[in-house]
């Protein structure tokens, strides 16, 4: 199944953010062939990080949950909130013309 995971960072936390994005991509890439896409939110004006998001292919919520904590940036206590829900992708899916 696939599982949305938004984190939304803590104000003012960019030094935790930067200080573990080599963790967090290393932990990222680890995973790439369960992760659909994923990328971080950005203010509007300048482009800076305030949270991600992405969409994982995992076989129980538990194991999305896992996944999240292992998440360096979650370790680091990045996140303000993190949403986990269930998925389903229906519109623009590869691989299926609608």
């Amino acid at each position: 199944m696939l599982y949305l995971i938004v984190n939304i960072d803590k104000p003012g936390k960019n030094d935790v953010r930067l200080a573990n994005r080599p963790a967090q991509h290393a932990y990222i890439e680890a995973f790439r062939d369960r992760i659909k896409f994923a990328g971080p939110t950005v203010t509007e004006d300048d482009g800076m990080s305030t949270g991600n998001m992405f969409v994982i292919e995992a076989a129980s919520y538990a194991e999305a949950v896992a996944f999240t904590q292992g998440d360096p940036y979650v370790r680091a206590g990045l996140f303000d909130t993190t949403l986990i829900r269930p998925w389903r992708w229906t519109f623009n899916k590869p691989g299926l013309d609608i």
